[in-house]
């Protein structure tokens, strides 16, 4: 039973298929077979009734890129100067005291310790005091910033600050 209701289905799926093709007039099959050269020769319109035209006026361009980068430099450049980021450019460079310094030739740490009693270790090239200063080097008894210091005529200079290792008095 299952088989002849299928069977039946398919049937009546290629009459309705069959109908629908054939019930489109001579002239649109023919329409279908031309290209689109000849349909404008043949004065044939696929579709009559749109006749859009696209009008720019008031719209995007949707070509032109999202964000203006003149924009975004004038914001970069009216931005203010950023928090410190490290508890270490809080202070200025003669708060902290030189506790002890590790390592060998190569790779060497420092350790500072802050006013309130907290330590911090300096490695090459670490951030230090609030002048933007810059740890150069760790000997094996002191360390060097770098601080880049506007000088009066408006130039600025580099200074270096030494940090002497402080020993427990015997």
């Amino acid at each position: 039973m299952k088989r002849k209701s299928s069977f039946l289905l398919a049937g009546i799926i290629g009459i309705i298929t069959c109908s629908l093709v054939f019930s489109a007039g001579p002239d649109r099959k023919a329409a279908a077979a031309l290209s689109g050269a000849d349909l404008l020769q043949t004065g044939y319109k696929k579709n009559p009734t749109s006749s859009y035209i696209y009008n720019p006026v008031g719209k995007p361009d949707p070509f032109r890129p999202f964000i203006e980068m003149e924009l975004i430099k004038k914001k970069m450049v009216e931005r203010p100067k950023p928090l410190p980021i490290s508890p270490l450019q809080r202070f200025s460079i003669d708060q902290f005291k030189l506790v002890g310094i590790g390592g060998d030739d190569k790779h060497r740490v420092a350790i500072v310790e802050d006013e309130k009693g907290k330590f911090y270790p300096l490695l090459q090239g670490t951030y230090i005091g609030q002048n933007n200063g810059r740890v150069v080097k760790i000997l094996a008894d002191h360390t060097i910033v770098e601080e880049r210091v506007e000088t009066s005529t408006g130039k600025t200079r580099a200074r270096q600050i030494t940090i002497r290792l402080h020993r427990e008095e015997e």
